[in-house]
Parts: C-alpha cells; structure tokens; sequence
C-alpha cells in the first residue's frame, strides 16, 4: 500500500485542485456570473472597465503628467506599455483584494457544512485568472492594430504567470486565513495595494529611476513579471531565464508557508465566525 500524504504535506497544494477540480470550475463559474449579475451591461463589462481604465491612465500618465517612455512617442505605444503592467496588476490586486472577506463572506459553509475551505484561494485565482486572459486576447488585439503585428513571444505568457500565480496563492492563503481573525486586513489591504501600484513599473519604465531605486523596486515580486511580460508581448523577446527561475523557487516556498499556515489556523475559523 502507498504512504499517505500528510494534510500538510506540499503535494497537497496541487492534490486539492485535482480532487475538487469539478468543485472549483463550479464556483469559479459562479463567481463571475454572479459578479455581473444585475449590472446594465452585464459580463461587458469585462471588456468595458479594463478599457476605461487604461483610457484614464493614459491621459492622466501621458497626457497631463507627460511622463516620457524611453524610445516611445506617442499614446498608443504607451498605452500598450501600460496594459501590459495593468493585466499583471489587476491580477494580483484582485486575489489580494478579496482574499481577506472571502472566507467570512462564506462563513455558512464554513460553520455548518463539511467544506473544502482550503480551495477558497484556488477559486480567487481561477476567476482572477479568467479575467487576466480576457485582457490578455484583448492586449494581443491591441498590438495588431498598433504594432501591425502579434509577436510570437505572446505565447510564452502562461510560463511567466506560474510563478505569479503561486506567489499569489501563498499570499491568498494567508490574507484567507487572516482576515477571519482580523478584520481590520480588509482596509490595510486598500492601502497596502495603492503602494505596490506605484511601486511597480506600470506606468513608467524602470530604467527612468536611479540604479539603487531599481534594485530595491526589483523587491517588488510584480517588477520581474511586468518587465518580463512587455519584453515577450510587445518586443518580441524572450524571458529571462534565471531571474524568472529564482522567482519561481522564491513563489513555491511563499505558497506552502501560505498553505501550512491556512492549514494550522482553519479548524478555529467556525469559532471566530
């Protein structure tokens, strides 16, 4: 007979998706009909906010602020610059976004049926993640009709998006967790991501800043992703391999101490709530 994994265990990260993968699409589903559910315009949305937004940012940033890009001159460039950064930040800033309320908001799941309640980080990554690949069609359609081409390059995206994705679940499961015993995380959390906005190179090049403020923005686990995913989408050019690899290990080991410490505190979750 084989050795059975722990519940700790770091395979189990990976078992869960396997073993509730029906479950999870399900609510994944469910999550974003019901985002759009009401609304006037419905799941165009999807479309619409990403567009307004980038259209504000680009006359806020380009326009008004007149910050130069290096090697750029004109707005449909830099809008492409800046969707790109938007994409990798929409996608982090909705996990990290919801991640504290979800668990409370779901709180009759927790207290009165037997629920996977470790999954709840897999469904916030699933709809993020649907979001970040209707951008992403939309990104490519952009760079068509400015580059007059779609760079190869485009389809090695998902590869830099594992790591982002595992960095994303370790900090989920934690912020899951956390937010059931203080609830005061959902308003730092505003806060908190107003920071890592401007401190990742969204709106302006990170060869603009001094070469010490480089290296501290490269702290910024978004800074190696958003660099890297201009340089493949919009240049033609391949990651590179080392710093994305270092990445990688740094998210595995941010995703199980997320998950063990989801792991330790979720049998206290239906006394809290």
């Amino acid at each position: 007979m084989g050795r059975t994994l722990s519940k700790n265990h770091p395979a189990q990260m990976f078992l869960m998706l396997w073993r509730h993968y029906d479950l999870i699409l399900q609510l994944v589903k469910r999550d974003i009909l019901m985002r759009y559910r009401g609304s006037f315009a419905g799941v165009l949305w999807l479309i619409l906010a990403p567009l307004l937004m980038l259209g504000l940012y680009t006359l806020v940033f380009s326009v008004f602020m007149r910050i130069q890009w290096p090697g750029v001159t004109n707005n449909l460039m830099y809008s492409l610059l800046i969707y790109v950064g938007l994409i990798i930040l929409n996608f982090f800033g909705e996990c990290m976004n919801r991640s504290p309320t979800m668990i409370v908001s779901n709180a009759n799941f927790v207290k009165k049926v037997v629920f996977p309640v470790e999954i709840y980080p897999w469904i916030i990554i699933g709809s993020a993640l649907f979001h970040a690949i209707v951008n992403t069609f939309i990104l490519a359609l952009f760079c068509f009709f400015i580059l007059g081409k779609v760079n190869g390059t485009i389809l090695l995206l998902p590869i830099l998006f594992i790591p982002l994705i595992l960095f994303s679940l370790g900090m989920s499961w934690f912020l899951c967790s956390a937010g059931v015993y203080v609830r005061d995380i959902t308003h730092m959390m505003v806060f908190i991501l107003q920071v890592i906005m401007y401190l990742s190179p969204v709106f302006y090049s990170i060869s603009m800043l001094p070469e010490l403020f480089q290296k501290i923005l490269f702290l910024n686990p978004l800074t190696c992703i958003i660099e890297q995913a201009r340089s493949l989408v919009i240049f033609g050019k391949l990651p590179q391999w080392e710093s994305l690899g270092i990445f990688f290990i740094v998210s595995v080991c941010i995703a199980y101490i997320g998950f063990l410490g989801f792991q330790k505190t979720k049998d206290g979750f239906a006394d809290v709530l």
